[in-house]
């Protein structure tokens, strides 16, 4: 096979895909409020800097728990 020849997986191999996550849009939601909350009150801020850190959190959680399920070599 030449070097530019994509490789492909053998046959019967799965591709992992993750699943649907509600964290990513929770992470964009909380940068936003912090952001507004900086310009704006306080309070908004706040929140939006515990909503980033808990959402940013159980995504990288969830995601840690989602590689340790794959099988060996990929």
């Amino acid at each position: 096979m030449s070097g530019l020849e994509p490789t492909t997986p053998p046959v019967g191999e799965e591709l992992h895909l993750p699943g649907p996550a509600i964290a990513p849009v929770l992470v964009a939601v909380g940068l936003v409020l912090l952001l507004l909350g900086l310009v704006d009150k306080w309070p908004v801020a706040v929140i939006g800097l515990l909503l980033l850190v808990a959402s940013s959190v159980s995504w990288i959680r969830h995601a840690h728990r989602e590689l340790q399920e794959l099988p060996p070599g990929h």
